[in-house]
Formats: C-alpha cells, sequence, structure tokens
C-alpha cells in the first residue's frame, strides 16, 4: 500500500515544463550572477541571495505559464521588484516589458524610474523601466496581452478584488494574467495549527505593504477571479523550497492519512499556488462578497482610477 505522505508528495512537486528547450540550470546560471546595482552588499544584497536561493523554482514554475515567448507581446509585471523574473522574461522572451512598484502606499504620483541589474561574471547590464503605481487603487491607461501579478496579492491591504479589476482594465480582451501567491491550506500550515503553532505572517519592516496581510486557496482566487472577468486555464499548488512541516510536526503520516479522507486534498497542499487565466469581459464594480469584506460604506466595490503622466 502506498503511504499516503508519498502519495501527497507527489503532487507537491509537478514537473517543470520550460519552453523552447530551456533548461532550470541555464536559469539559475543566469539569476545566481545577477546583482542589483543599487543593493546594499551588507544587508539588501545577502537577503536577496537568501530570497533567491529559497525562491527559484517559483519563478521556473511561473515563467513555464507564459504564452508564445517567441512572439512580440506587451507584458507589464505589476511589483516587478527584485527582478528575478523580469530579468528570465527579458532575457528568454521577446515581450516588450514594462514594471510597476509600490513603495511609498501614499504615493499616488506618475512617475517612471529605472533599475539596474548587472551579471557579475561578465559586466553586461540589464535597464528595466517600470512605473510607480498602486494597483490596489490605481491603473495605467495603456493596454497589454499579459500581466503578470505575482506574490503582490497577499500583500493587499484594502481591496484585492479592485486590485484585480484594475488589471481586467489594462488587458486586451482575451489577454493572459499569470498569478503565483503563497498557498494558505499548505501542509506547513497544516502542521502549524497542529502543533499550536500561528501561521500569520510577522510585521515587516517595509511598512504596510511588506507583509502579508491575508493568503488565499485555490477555491477563494477561483472565486475572486470570475468576479473580476476570468477564466482560469490553468491552476495547481507546488513547493518551491524544503518542507517546513516537519518543524512543527514530525509525524506528517498522521496528518497526511487525515487529509486524504478529504476527495481531492492531496491537490491543494503546495506551498504556492500558480494560475494562468484569460480575460472574458470588461468588469467595472461588483457587491463585495460577505466571505471576503465587512463592515463596508458601500456593499459595491469600484475599479480604482486611472494613473495619468500629467498626474504630477
Amino acid at each position: 500500500m502506498v503511504r499516503a505522505m508519498k502519495k501527497i508528495e507527489e503532487n507537491l512537486n509537478p514537473p517543470i515544463i520550460l519552453q523552447e528547450k530551456l533548461t532550470l540550470s541555464q536559469f539559475s546560471d543566469y539569476l545566481n550572477d545577477l546583482i542589483l546595482d543599487d543593493a546594499n552588499e551588507l544587508t539588501q544584497a545577502k537577503e536577496l541571495k537568501n530570497y533567491l536561493a529559497e525562491d527559484f523554482k517559483r519563478f521556473c514554475y511561473t515563467f513555464s505559464l507564459l504564452p508564445e515567448i517567441d512572439q512580440e507581446k506587451k507584458l507589464l509585471e505589476i511589483g516587478g521588484n527584485p527582478y528575478y523574473l523580469t530579468a528570465l522574461m527579458k532575457k528568454y522572451t521577446n515581450y516588450e516589458i514594462i514594471c510597476t512598484n509600490c513603495f511609498n502606499d501614499d504615493d499616488s504620483r506618475y512617475y517612471e524610474s529605472l533599475q539596474t541589474l548587472s551579471e557579475k561574471r561578465g559586466g553586461v547590464k540589464t535597464y528595466i523601466p517600470w512605473i510607480n503605481l498602486n494597483i490596489e487603487k490605481n491603473y495605467l491607461e495603456e493596454e497589454f496581452e499579459i500581466v503578470c501579478f505575482c506574490e503582490v496579492i497577499e500583500h493587499m491591504i484594502e481591496s484585492p478584488l479592485r486590485a484585480l479589476w484594475n488589471i481586467n482594465a489594462m488587458l486586451k480582451d482575451s489577454g493572459t494574467l499569470i498569478m503565483s501567491t503563497p498557498n494558505v491550506n499548505r501542509i506547513e500550515n497544516v502542521a502549524r495549527m497542529i502543533a499550536g503553532a500561528n501561521l500569520y505572517d510577522p510585521y515587516s519592516g517595509y511598512g504596510k505593504y511588506g507583509r502579508h496581510n491575508r493568503e488565499y486557496n485555490k477555491h477563494e482566487l477561483f472565486q475572486m477571479l470570475a468576479l473580476c472577468g476570468f477564466e482560469i486555464e490553468v491552476m495547481f499548488s507546488a513547493n518551491v523550497h524544503s518542507e517546513y512541516a516537519f518543524n512543527y510536526y514530525n509525524n506528517l503520516e498522521k496528518i497526511a492519512e487525515a487529509l486524504l479522507e478529504i476527495p481531492n486534498r492531496e491537490l491543494d497542499l503546495g506551498q504556492y499556488i500558480f494560475i494562468k487565466a484569460k480575460k472574458l469581459c470588461d468588469v467595472n464594480s461588483v457587491v463585495a462578497p460577505n466571505w471576503l469584506y465587512r463592515s463596508l460604506e458601500t456593499e459595491t466595490i469600484c475599479r480604482g482610477e486611472a494613473s495619468k503622466k500629467d498626474n504630477t
């Protein structure tokens, strides 16, 4: 008989199938050779190195969902910093790429800036233009064929649905949305709760948007995307780093046996959720679902405001 945890583990690590005969080793060699030009060597550079080591597979899973990488397409990456996915797309796709960032949630001005990545061995520089944009409040009056919204929705503090509507406003009809976000239903969190440990994210030194304010499961994301005019084409959960559940409960076999009594639960235990969705229609507002919002002044949530270049 197949042990329960082995059956679960088979679903935690789906294969990463990259396009155009690209390989994981190519991606690893390239990303590990990059540095942010303005990163502080003692703190930020070390933090970024650890970040890459921990989340490398996440960038690869996300890249594998990108459509038609050999074609010229206009892509917007929301929250591009620290630009590891951006760098992969710039090197291995024919996309025209624009990034947004929001380092100060009180700053709603439209302005453009530039980040530089350098290859340590060859000194080749990659220039990444980015625009100041709070996706929870504003959108750009431009149209894109692809929007990447990766590791962002869990940071929203007011209205994740408005963020998705703002993305809807920027996507062309039948455009592609690529998403990734931590899976609140991951097996680590199951073990945490059984052990009596807390599963919430710590407060962040990077401000209100620095911490994970709410994490989601696959069912919630399906509902949110449907409300916002999207149809999911691909959705799966996967592990990207070592399994931490053992740190909280060392007999995962017992947990696995209980989880497998729930139909299809083994498909929803990975550390991250990955989504490829298609825009079906424009959506401007909706009655707020009571499972996501409460105590609102109005029951209707509307799209944000356009961020314009003359807005200084």
